[in-house]
């Protein structure tokens, strides 16, 4: 099974992220990322997907837990299955659409029995188990087993459970220990101790039948005592009953008299709750209107006393403009002030600079404002067409000398055939270094070779050729399987038939001796044991009917008999139980001789059919060419075969190819020799001559230069010899001729500069000219636009702008002063508009004051104290209106209320025949006194029938009636004595049963007895417990052991033989293998090459022991696959402890395992997964994480 497509759809991290595995020859993957990348979320998320989501899960920290889904399609074979993992217990595999369910049936074949933790023990491997599992290897140096079952299929605690289950069982029992020092031990002594009290218990008969005699009459006593109890209690409750009622019922017959002798009540309770509240609803409504009269007769004197001034108020808004002219009128006169300076100031300027006259004269003197900034831009334009001639013959120079300078240099430089050599270089140039090509195949159909060889030896005893390989008739995997499972069945068979006689030896011997134990044993008759009992029986019923106390020697008697019958009652009950048994042992033995010859018959059955098959199998493998091993070994054997083909193979490969790579070099030398003109020497290792003589390079002369061919002259056959050396290698040619191209390119690169250098000197002259010709149009342009101007002011002359400034700037001075005195004029007529309309409006005001000689601001003064002094009297009226129109609203507000209150209250003084108010008051409170009069008398019948124990009214007031108030007292206590005194002897016979029972319960030993039973029967069942607790531990260690004894032997354990032959390869031929020392205890040791040593796991180097490992989980991993159970396998950064070469020899045999298991290997090295790495280039496919 392979995973052609993992979605990462919402785990972790990832949201939306899919990596395509596809479907290629080589189907190993790297996905590389940075850390943090999310390669180890990636892994568990392979797990999550094949086996579910565990129930606590850490995945969900960007997503919600129920939204989580990884989804992927597998494929195995042609079949394929789309499906998307869930989060959650049940049904949580779903189609790839993830709209309904998926069938698990298919992915747990698939799967072939592989849970979780076996997946990610043997198929899942990072750097950090890596690391541990090398620790682990040099920890269980001295167990192989343990070893193989470390590394191989991660079992790595396997030491550490068998001895903590050894602690168990021994804690329990342990033979040769102290007698209590196992907890078994414990629980004998317990046992023994508690029979031993069960022994010793006896009781005294005469005693105990005395206290019985007691205790009955005893009882009789309790009985009278009791029902006398009762009687009395009876008596005394029904007299304090009567003394708890009885003020209640004086207080309540008093009260019915006085209900009897009044006038029932006229109005009703919820009558006078309502008159009350309308009662005083009526004086509050009475205290508020007279407020109300209060205030308003105090507001009427003050409204008659203010009287505001109408006539100034009509005038209000005509005083509120005229006082805001005179203050805009005083803000103006500071800038009326200002001004007026400013024109002063203004008027000296124009006398400084020679004006004279008025301000209108000088302002027609001088130019009007548009004509200007008409002759501004002219006067602009002039001196930018002056520049620019200046800059334009500077130019012009500049541009003729640089173009003449650039002519001469180009003349100067010589041409070369650049073009050529560029496309003869970039052919040679293209794809791989052919001379680094070639050094690589030729390491690589080394290792090729030396791979070749290993295969071939890893096919013995098989010895032939390569044709002879590809020639087999390979038996399809259906075959394979079915001849395998029968195999593996026949030889179970045997080994249980085998174990089966085993058992039944072991079972007839333990029958054997237990049968003539139970011989050599007395038996005790029923019948003995009858007449025993009869005998008991018979003296324990003479001491019962005794009327007298027995003697000591009945008694002896008794206990005599009683002993010996329990004794042999003892005996015939173990007798009874091992005749029983003596049975059971000759029909048990009976038994196993039946089994041991059906066991013998089926084991020689198997035995005849498994040398049958394998004469059949022998023969079906000698027609396919095959070598003739039993089905489980031939699986391993075909894949050895296979990875042998692929080596040849990849030999036939690596040869084309390198046959290949030299044709392209010798073709791409051959074009360079004819470009390349032969210089007498090349950059590099120099060369001598045929006298020995340096070459130029050793004496000093670059090559190249003009020295070079006039200081060292030497024949054209010479030179040809020391070119035909030099470029042996196409390095070296392309070398020398990339350095004699930069030169070209160097030299072609200032000719184009200098020829570019030249048309951007023609193009610049030509410019210039053109310049020069729109120059001379401007200027003509321009004096016509000057004589167009002075024919409008022939008194004015061309000029430049500082004069044209001035002009402007003594034409705006003019301008200003003659605005200022015409706002000042402005200014002083509105001064005197309102002016005048002020005094008209005084005389309109009071004629008799229109003549007053005070000024005008004084006047206006007045006037405004006077309208604000109105403004307030008004304020105030106006306040005092509305107050009294206030408590006039109140008064009329509080009327009406008392006369709906008056309503009211008329129907009540109808009914009471009175129309005072203190009269209706008075009616109301005898209502009110007869109301609480009922309500007392309800309340005395209810606490009168509470206290009476639930007894009825009439019932209480005849019981009380009977009953003299008086000797009440004296008859309780009466009662109260008696009672005590029956208490007190009931007391006394209840602490004499109590002291009865208590010897009865020590005579007779009851809980003694009861005690040693259940300690002895907690002892038994916690004894069986701990005895099967013990055998299972035993058991455990003992198959644990087993397992790990059976992967010792080098000779059967094909794990080790394939571990041995990738150990080899991942040291690079440091470890021609790994082989068992047994020296009384098999030891796992590395071979080492040359030196014909042996090095224990424990000293070799980490990195070592870490390739010990890994060697060791990819043979586990092979096997499996050779068993049918074909996973993925994921690796994690397992190179990091492996130098360049060991990392380089893992990926290869990563490679190798990848053409038939699929391997994601992640890292976050990128030069392993660059497209030069060696990785890659054998086929790897790399993905980013």
């Amino acid at each position: 099974m392979r995973i052609a497509r993992l979605d990462l759809i919402r785990y972790g991290g990832f949201a939306g992220k899919t990596l395509d595995f596809g479907q290629p020859a080589c189907d190993l993957h790297i996905l590389h990322g940075p850390n943090e990348a999310g390669k180890s979320t990636l892994m568990q998320a392979v797990s999550d997907l094949l086996f579910g989501f565990p129930h606590h899960k850490g995945q969900d920290w960007q997503f919600d837990a129920d939204m989580l889904r990884v989804g992927a399609r597998l494929a195995q074979g042609d079949e394929t299955l789309d499906m998307i993992r869930r989060r959650g217990r049940v049904r949580t595999l779903r189609n790839g659409d993830d709209t309904t369910e998926c069938d698990e049936n298919l992915l747990l074949r698939w799967l072939g029995g592989v849970d979780r933790e076996r997946f990610e023990r043997m198929w899942s491997l990072d750097h950090q188990r890596l690391r541990h599992g090398g620790e682990t290897m040099a920890a269980l140096e001295g167990d192989l087993g343990e070893q193989l079952l470390a590394a191989g299929f991660g079992l790595d605690t396997v030491r550490s459970v068998r001895d903590s289950l050894d602690r168990q069982a021994s804690a329990l029992w342990k033979k040769g220990t102290g007698r209590n020092a196992t907890r078994l031990h414990e629980l004998g002594r317990r046992y023994r101790t508690a029979r031993d009290t069960l022994s010793r218990a006896a009781s005294d008969t005469q005693d105990w039948v005395a206290l019985t005699r007691e205790a009955r009459t005893l009882e009789k006593t309790l009985t009278t005592l009791d029902q006398a109890l009762r009687d009395e209690e009876a008596s005394l409750t029904r007299l304090q009953r009567s003394g708890r009622i009885l003020p209640d019922l004086r207080r309540l017959e008093t009260l019915e008299a006085e209900h009897a002798a009044y006038t029932p009540a006229l109005f009703s309770v919820e009558e006078t709750s309502r008159f009350h509240a309308l009662l005083k609803e009526w004086a509050d409504l009475r205290a508020e209107r007279d407020d109300a009269v209060r205030k308003r007769e105090g507001l009427l004197p003050l409204r008659a006393a203010c009287k505001p001034d109408t006539a100034i108020l009509a005038h209000k808004t005509t005083i509120g403009d005229f006082r805001a002219a005179f203050a805009a009128r005083a803000a103006r006169e500071q800038a009326l002030s200002e001004d007026q300076a400013a024109m002063r100031a203004l008027e000296s300027d124009l006398k400084a600079q020679g004006l004279e006259g008025t301000p209108e004269a000088i302002r027609d003197a001088l130019p009007d404002l548009a004509l200007i900034g008409i002759m501004r831009p002219l006067c602009d334009e002039t001196e930018r067409l002056a520049r620019r001639r200046t800059e334009w013959q500077a130019a012009r120079s500049l541009a003729q000398h640089a173009l003449d300078e650039t002519m001469l240099r180009l003349d100067a430089l010589p041409a070369y055939p650049v073009d050529a050599l560029r496309i003869a270089l970039r052919q040679a140039e293209r794809g791989e270094d052919p001379d680094r090509a070639l050094e690589r195949l030729d390491r690589s159909l080394a290792g090729n070779r030396a791979e070749c060889a290993q295969a071939m030896r890893d096919l013995a005893p098989w010895q032939g050729s390569v044709a002879a390989l590809d020639a087999m008739a390979i038996p399809d995997e259906t075959r394979l399987t079915q001849a395998r499972d029968l195999w593996r069945s026949r030889i179970e068979a045997e080994r249980n038939a085998l174990e089966a006689l085993r058992e039944q030896d072991r079972v007839r011997e333990t029958l054997e001796l237990e049968l003539r134990q139970l011989e050599r044993e007395e038996i005790v008759s029923a019948a003995t044991l009858e007449t025993v009992r009869r005998e008991r029986n018979a003296l324990f019923s003479a001491l019962i009917a005794q009327p007298t106390r027995p003697g000591p020697d009945d008694i002896a008697a008794y206990e005599s008999a009683r002993a010996r019958s329990d004794a042999l009652a003892d005996r015939r009950f173990a007798a009874a139980e091992k005749t029983a048994r003596l049975a059971a042992l000759e029909q048990a033995l009976e038994r196993n001789a039946l089994d041991r010859r059906q066991s013998e018959n089926a084991l020689a059955s198997s035995r005849e059919a498994r040398k049958n098959e394998a004469a059949l199998w022998s023969r079906e493998l000698a027609a396919s060419g095959l070598p003739a091993l039993d089905p489980e070994h031939l699986p391993g054997w075909l894949a050895r075969r296979a990875r042998a083909c692929a080596a040849f193979s990849a030999q036939a490969t690596l040869t084309a190819e390198r046959a290949s790579i030299q044709c392209h070099r010798d073709r791409h030398l051959e074009a360079l020799r004819q470009l390349v003109p032969p210089f007498p020497a090349f950059p590099g290792p120099a060369l001598p001559g045929r006298d020995g003589s340096p070459g130029p390079e050793e004496a000093g002369v670059p090559p190249g230069s003009a020295s070079d061919a006039t200081a060292c002259p030497e024949d054209p056959t010479d030179r040809q010899e020391r070119a035909g050396r030099a470029w042996s290698s196409l390095g070296d040619a392309i070398a020398h001729a990339s350095t004699v191209l930069e030169g070209w390119e160097q030299n072609e690169t200032r000719i184009r500069t200098r020829q570019q250098d030249a048309e951007q000197h023609r193009k610049r002259l030509d410019a210039l000219d053109r310049e020069e010709e729109a120059l001379s149009h401007a200027e003509d342009r321009l004096d016509a636009a000057w004589s167009n101007v002075l024919r409008l002011r022939p008194d004015l002359t061309r000029c430049d702008s500082a004069t044209l400034a001035l002009m402007e700037t003594r034409r705006r001075d003019t301008e200003t002063l003659l605005r200022h005195r015409e706002r000042l004029a402005r200014e002083d007529e509105a001064l005197r508009d309102l002016e005048d309309s002020f005094r008209a409006f005084l005389t309109r005001l009071a004629p008799q004051d229109a003549l007053s000689e005070r000024a005008l601001a004084d006047r206006m003064a007045e006037c405004v104290l006077a309208l604000e002094t109105a403004t307030i009297d008004a304020d105030h009226a106006a306040k005092l209106d509305r107050g009294i129109a206030e408590a006039n609203a109140e008064i009329g507000t509080h009327q009406r209320s008392l006369t709906a209150c008056e309503a009211q209250l008329a129907d009540w003084f109808s009914r009471s025949g009175t129309q005072d108010m203190e009269s209706l008051r008075a009616v109301f409170a005898r209502s009110s006194v007869c109301h609480a009069r009922l309500e007392e008398m309800d309340r005395l019948r209810s606490a009168i029938c509470r206290s009476g124990d639930g007894l009825a009214l009439e019932t209480l007031r005849q019981a009380a009636s009977e009953t003299d108030p008086d000797i009440l007292p004296a008859l309780i206590a009466e009662h109260e004595t008696r009672r005590d005194a029956k208490r007190q002897e009931r007391e006394k016979a209840v602490r004499r049963q109590g002291e009865i029972d208590e010897q009865r319960r020590h005579i007779e030993g009851e809980d003694l007895a009861r005690d040693a039973a259940l300690e002895m029967e907690t002892c038994r069942a916690e004894m069986a417990i701990e005895a099967e607790r013990w055998a299972s531990a035993r058991i455990q260690s003992l198959l644990l052991h087993r397992v790990a004894t059976r992967q010792r032997p080098e000779h059967t354990n094909p794990l080790l033989q394939g571990a041995s032959h990738l150990f080899g390869r991942l040291t690079l031929g440091r470890y021609q293998g790994l082989t068992v020392l047994d020296s009384g205890t098999p030891e796992l040791v590395g071979i080492r090459a040359g030196e014909q040593g042996f090095v224990r796991p424990g000293q070799m180097s980490e990195g070592t022991r870490d390739q010990l490992f890994l060697a060791l989980r990819l043979s586990a991993v092979e096997q499996a696959q050779a068993r049918g159970i074909v996973l993925p396998f994921l690796a994690d950064d397992l190179f990091i402890t492996f130098d360049e070469a060991r990392a380089r020899a893992g990926m290869d045999i990563l490679t190798d395992l990848s053409r038939t298991t699929q391997i994601l290997f992640l890292t976050h090295h990128a030069h392993l997964a660059e497209p030069e790495s060696l990785s890659v280039r054998s086929g790897a496919t790399r993905h980013t994480v």
